[in-house]
């Protein structure tokens, strides 16, 4: 953290002053690295960008997607939190298979859109786009 501060020119009286800091939410896409320090970031969050959602919401509230989650790719650096390294030994999936999806599998019901949602609006704002075009059409012939 104190590479961070200086590296940002932020005196360590200042750390105050910002709302980050006070929260401590200082996240780096460190999260795994190889033994070398290949950059998982890198490679995995572009397959995956369902697992990259959840660590982003995670980062911005830490309840969710749930109060369990572990982010994976983002390290929260005002905590202290350690980078994960990937080995030979702790790698759980193949070269020959796909890599397995670090998303959390959705076990919830049906998503239903209550009558006061964005559906019914959108359907008053393609009504009036509609419209607009119409007599603009009418307007240029």
């Amino acid at each position: 953290m104190s590479d961070f501060l200086k590296n940002y020119e932020i005196a360590s009286g200042d750390e105050s002053k910002y709302k980050f800091l006070k929260n401590k939410k200082v996240f780096r896409e460190d999260g795994i690295l190889t033994a070398s320090g290949g950059y998982d970031w890198f490679e995995a969050p572009v397959a995956m960008a369902d697992a990259l959602l959840e660590d982003m919401i995670n980062a911005i509230n830490d309840q969710a997607p749930s109060p369990e989650y572990k982010r994976h790719w983002f390290r929260n650096i005002a905590l202290g939190e350690p980078i994960k390294f990937s080995s030979v030994d702790n790698c759980t999936w193949t070269e020959d298979a796909p890599r397995p999806n670090l998303a959390t599998k959705f076990e919830g019901g049906d998503f239903k859109l209550s009558s006061t949602s964005g559906a019914s609006i959108m359907s008053v704002n393609m009504m009036s786009a509609f419209i607009i075009s119409l007599a603009s059409l009418a307007y240029l012939a």
